[in-house]
């Protein structure tokens, strides 16, 4: 399987390669990076969520009791 620097550098090797235009190999490098962001956004997203949860002390959580003190 490929790494994923192998996947964004393919458009600039096909571009050296003349196999496609300039162009069209700045395009697949650009989405090549918006597809990365995207990763390490919902990276990102997930390991807040974890420091959150991990964050919150017992004694934050309130309990209510029915019934008289």
């Amino acid at each position: 399987m490929p790494s994923r620097c192998t996947v964004a550098n393919l458009g600039a090797f096909l571009a050296m390669l003349d196999v496609v235009s300039g162009n069209i190999a700045s395009l697949w490098t650009v989405g090549a990076l918006l597809v990365l962001v995207a990763i390490f956004e919902r990276f990102r997203r997930q390991v807040a969520q974890a420091e959150h949860h991990r964050s919150t002390p017992p004694s934050a959580v309130t309990i209510h009791l029915s019934g008289p003190p």
